[in-house]
């Protein structure tokens, strides 16, 4: 009987002496978190180039819509759509009959006056004292008048020519032999007689975006490719810009002067304009691989006394493996995540280790 009671006094003294040295252990190694370890890149100073590629339209370098600077008939139309012309060059002749009977009124009616003026000036001459002076200037002032009156209905006359304001191409006819047409000059709703447009040299209007806008400054070189015509290009370089976004589009307008001594290039072709941009020596740059897009804008994880940050980037040139940070401002010795993003928050305590 005494051997089991031994042999149970015997267990539990062992139990209580396992427990008490597994609770002794664990008390004396305290907790040790493990952080997350992310990988950590620093900006660097590079020059670097870029390439933003837009589509754009050709439009002419002018375009106008002629009108009859006076009012008549259609006598003959000189021009037709796709006819070279010269500025100055005649489009159509118009036949007023009324100003046309007008001109031969004014025409007497300075003759007349004319004759007048000089027998009043003979018979001043040769009698002063019985032709008054004022007589004399009186005659000369209505020659005066009427001949104002007749240089201003031969200048009406010439206007029955209608005439190429600039040097292009007819690119419409709206107006046939014998159609009646009103004035431009004095009603805004008269027809036009033709659309004229100077497509030597051509513009190539481009859109572009306002992350972009900073790189297409006047000069900056371009390639513009044309698929309309078999994908032909053209080296160019950007004419002039808007210097401002377009309210609706948030887009700025930029051009690019092509020569078109052969009309090739028409007006309403789509084009690719591929816009070659750089950095300064001195641009602050990272891998491709740091930023990341939210919601529409870009950011970059930085470590920070040992924690995560999330910051919103705007990008500047950029190419294939690394790209300019516009903003914010950073340093060479700041940390920036290029391995582990997905694996941290905003906030988190990390261990960063440089990427070689």
């Amino acid at each position: 009987m005494k051997h089991p009671i031994n042999f149970l006094l015997c267990a539990c003294a062992t139990t209580l002496l396992v427990a008490c040295s597994s609770e002794g252990s664990t008390t004396a190694e305290p907790d040790k978190a493990i952080l997350p370890t992310v990988r950590v890149v620093n900006p660097a100073l590079h020059a670097i180039g870029g390439e933003i590629t837009i589509t754009g339209r050709v439009e002419p370098n002018e375009q106008v819509r002629v009108h009859a600077r006076e009012g008549g008939y259609v006598k003959r139309v000189l021009k037709d759509i796709g006819d070279r012309v010269q500025s100055g060059d005649a489009l159509a002749e118009l036949d007023a009959p009324d100003l046309l009977q007008q001109l031969r009124q004014f025409e007497a009616e300075a003759t007349a006056k004319r004759s007048i003026r000089d027998r009043i000036v003979s018979a001043r001459a040769s009698s002063p004292a019985i032709t008054p002076a004022q007589l004399a200037e009186d005659a000369e002032a209505d020659l005066v008048m009427a001949e104002a009156k007749l240089a201003t209905t031969r200048e009406r006359i010439s206007f029955l020519t209608v005439r190429a304001p600039i040097t292009g191409v007819i690119t419409r006819r709206m107006v046939d032999p014998g159609a009646l047409v009103q004035t431009g000059t004095t009603d805004p709703s008269a027809m036009a007689l033709f659309e004229l447009q100077a497509i030597d040299p051509v513009r190539i209007v481009v859109p572009v975006p306002a992350r972009d806008a900073v790189h297409a400054a006047m000069g900056t070189k371009a390639t513009i490719r044309f698929p309309d015509m078999g994908g032909a290009e053209v080296e160019a370089a950007i004419s002039r810009t808007s210097h401002s976004l377009d309210a609706a589009t948030g887009n700025m307008e930029v051009q690019l002067d092509v020569p078109n001594p052969d009309a090739r290039i028409q007006p309403g072709m789509f084009a690719t304009v591929v816009i070659r941009s750089s950095s300064a020596d001195s641009a602050l740059t990272l891998p491709t691989a740091t930023s990341f897009a939210q919601g529409g804008e870009h950011f970059l994880m930085l470590v920070r006394d040992g924690r995560v940050v999330q910051v919103p980037m705007k990008k500047g040139v950029a190419d294939k493996d690394r790209f300019q940070v516009m903003e914010p401002a950073l340093t060479v010795h700041d940390q920036v995540i290029i391995e582990g993003r997905n694996l941290v928050r905003e906030g988190d305590a990390v261990e960063p280790i440089n990427q070689d």
